[in-house]
């Protein structure tokens, strides 16, 4: 097999079994968990890397959801299902966790 050879078969599987994410890195692998954010307020997960979005309190905030998202190597969703209506705001107190896993965060309301 020659050099071009190898490299397109190098290229297609890297085109069919992973998804390429700016910076140049690859994630290999499928869909991850969906995690949705149902409380306006901060709180931390109860157990982060459980693959459980909640708090001590039992709701799932931002917060949570994205160290949840950030123990699983695979990509994850994080959804909002707010209360109320119209325009709703969140309240964040401090910085929140750099992401380091891939996530799609879909701010559509559901």
């Amino acid at each position: 097999m020659n050099t071009q050879r190898v490299i397109r078969a190098l290229c297609a599987l890297v085109l069919l079994g992973g998804l390429v994410f700016p910076g140049g890195r690859v994630f290999a692998g499928g869909a991850g968990p969906t995690f949705t954010v149902t409380l306006v307020n901060e709180g931390s997960d109860a157990h982060p890397g459980d693959g459980v979005c909640a708090t001590a309190s039992g709701p799932c905030t931002l917060r949570a959801a994205l160290q949840e998202a950030n123990a699983n190597v695979d990509m994850n969703t994080i959804l909002f299902a707010l209360p109320g209506s119209g325009i709703r705001s969140m309240s964040i107190n401090s910085p929140l966790p750099n992401i380091t896993s891939p996530v799609l965060l879909d701010g559509t309301y559901y």
